[in-house]
């Protein structure tokens, strides 16, 4: 993480649950040469997706351009090294846990890392030749002496003690530091607001040491608190290049401003992560800066005066194998500033999301105006009211944009698993009648100059500029 947030593992705290998942079988194949066998597809809910109706003026449609960031393909290994302090303090976990844990497939209760990039990356990656520290290495730092330290300073004591006994270090992706303490010195019994120095170290691979091989690693120190999945996830997400999710409420006890939206989006592992095996997967937004999102799968539509486009979208939770998975609505203020849409569904790896029975649709704006110091564009979540959980639209409702583009739910059809949405650009000649909303999405009325939905902390629209 660029910035550990205190709160977040008591924002994280939502009880385990169980969630579907690959079928249990044994550790994937390993070894030179051999490639991990694709897992089975993301549980789908019902019959493939219905197609795509378009029916607009002005209407522009296109298959996606570059990934905005790098994209990541094929095997990702992590060396997990598992350190302890000189003084040894603190209980062990039995290696072979993690192990499991990072390269082998789990079942519908226990899902691991190795299921869960596969299904999130739509199986465009995998962790396969990932590896595991035999037993614990004790380093030659005191537990005081850690606490001391960076968190880069702490991943840099276990790779000196644990990574003269790694073998191949030019094959790994990144180099993962488990600890068997925690590192807050003023954490108590109960404690749910004082953590450690869990988290990622230097926003991305960066130049590293391993047992004689200097080349890129990402870089991740972890404490036994922080050690489930999608901790893990959320942290090795910053490894593959990701920034933090943010919302349009304050998530952050204490905090106002944009700050206090950072991490405030529940649909998204880069935001909110729930305790446990029940995710959330990845935003359409990040999702993308991966590559994650196949080609042909993205819609990105332009909205003209006067347009009306109707657009099906089948679940990102549970993808049908036909269909787009997501769109992108450009403003009219260049490339990096859009509105993403997805349906998502409280299936898989998003089993813990609050979307009702038949899911939601979720809208993300995506642009460079809100937080400063980070990598931009970033995406926030737009609520339907002042909850910063309140984040899916259903059949009836409507977002309403600064730029006067007004996002409606016409259809969800968890049977198809399909959700349908009408985009309207700005007021012109419109075919059909136009949508209409009040206060935060819900009933008859107008949206006013704002809009209607929440949105980021600082945020006005733009000029309107449409193509």
């Amino acid at each position: 993480m660029k910035r550990l947030s205190t709160s977040e593992k008591e924002r994280a705290s939502t009880p385990a649950k169980e969630r579907a998942s690959a079928p249990a079988s044994d550790r994937p194949p390993r070894g030179p040469g051999v490639t991990a066998r694709r897992l089975g597809p993301w549980r789908r809910a019902g019959r493939a997706a219905s197609g795509v109706v378009l029916a607009a003026m002005a209407l522009i449609v296109a298959v996606q351009g570059p990934a905005q960031a790098a994209p990541v393909s094929g095997s990702t290994p992590w060396m997990v090294l598992l350190c302890t302090p000189s003084d040894a303090s603190g209980a062990t976990v039995a290696p072979d846990a993690y192990r499991r844990m990072f390269t082998s497939r789990g079942d519908a209760a226990h899902p691991t890392l190795y299921d869960y990039w596969g299904q999130v990356s739509n199986y465009r990656i995998n962790l396969t030749y990932s590896d595991v520290s035999t037993h614990w290495v004790p380093t030659d730092r005191t537990l005081a002496q850690l606490r001391t330290e960076g968190r880069a300073e702490k991943l840099q004591d276990c790779i000196r003690a644990a990574g003269p006994e790694v073998s191949n270090p030019e094959s790994f992706f990144g180099i993962m530091a488990i600890w068997n303490v925690d590192f807050n010195t003023f954490r108590a019994p109960g404690d749910t607001k004082n953590y450690g120095d869990s988290g990622e170290t230097g926003g991305g691979p960066v130049t590293r040491t391993l047992n004689g091989t200097t080349k890129l690693y990402a870089g991740v120190v972890i404490e036994p608190w922080a050690a489930y999945l999608s901790y893990l996830a959320h942290e090795m997400g910053h490894g593959y290049g990701l920034e933090h999710s943010f919302g349009s409420g304050n998530c952050v006890a204490g905090l106002t401003g944009p700050a206090a939206t950072e991490y405030c989006d529940p649909y998204d592992v880069m935001g909110q992560s729930y305790r446990g095996l029940n995710g959330p997967g990845m935003n359409a937004f990040n999702l993308d800066k991966l590559g994650f999102i196949p080609p042909g799968r993205r819609a990105d539509v332009t909205a003209g005066t006067g347009a009306r486009r109707v657009l099906t979208l089948t679940s990102l939770s549970a993808p049908n194998p036909t269909g787009y998975l997501t769109a992108n609505v450009y403003t009219g203020n260049g490339t990096d500033r859009y509105l993403t849409i997805e349906y998502r569904r409280s299936l898989n790896l998003d089993k813990g999301i609050n979307v009702g029975p038949s899911g939601g649709v979720v809208i993300h704006r995506v642009t460079h105006d809100v937080v400063p110091g980070h990598t931009l564009p970033l995406s926030y979540l737009i609520t339907r009211s002042a909850d910063w959980r309140d984040g899916a639209w259903t059949v009836g409702q409507t977002f309403g944009g600064g730029e006067h583009i007004h996002i409606a739910v016409q259809a969800i059809d968890p049977v198809a698993n399909t959700a349908t949405v009408v985009i309207t650009g700005p007021p012109g000649v419109v075919q059909g009648p136009p949508p209409s909303s009040g206060g935060n999405g819900q009933g008859a009325g107008g949206c006013g100059s704002t809009g209607c939905g929440q949105h980021p902390p600082g945020w006005t629209p733009g000029p309107i500029r449409f193509q």
